[in-house]
């Protein structure tokens, strides 16, 4: 039996201006589902405006109310996520993503959720702190 559309909608922005194309994909992860695991997703692409809707209706498996849907935003090697939780009554959900330049030599992303976590160019701080402490932080 198809699923009812629950759809998810945001908009990214990139230093103040909106981002188009960045990659915003939803997951179920209520049932154990291990991150970046390419079950139980579906994706959208950010329109000229920045903004997007993904639909759980088009992920592999039944979401049900209470669920939790990790939302990911990605572009190039950085991204940045935020957990909601699906609640029926409100027939759809929103998440936005900000993602900014800090200064020196790392990337800086954040979401608007507080539940929300981040990966990008960390592998590249590690590997030059020595000796270039003040420009990383």
């Amino acid at each position: 039996m198809p699923q009812a559309p629950f759809p998810i909608t945001g908009t990214v922005t990139y230093n103040s201006s909106v981002l188009q194309g960045a990659k915003v994909w939803a997951q179920d992860i209520t049932e154990g589902t291990m991150a970046y695991a390419q079950e139980n997703l579906t994706f959208a692409y950010t329109n000229a405006s920045g903004q997007y809707v993904i639909d759980l209706a088009n992920i592999t498996s039944a979401y049900a109310n209470l669920d939790k849907i990790r939302v990911y935003c990605e572009i190039e090697n950085m991204g940045t996520w935020s957990d909601i939780v699906i609640s029926l009554g409100e027939g759809s959900a929103s998440c936005d993503f900000t993602i900014t330049r800090k200064s020196g030599l790392t990337d800086g992303i954040k979401s608007t959720k507080d539940t929300s976590g981040k990966y990008g160019l960390s592998s590249l701080g590690r590997g030059m702190k020595i000796g270039m402490k003040d420009a990383l932080q």
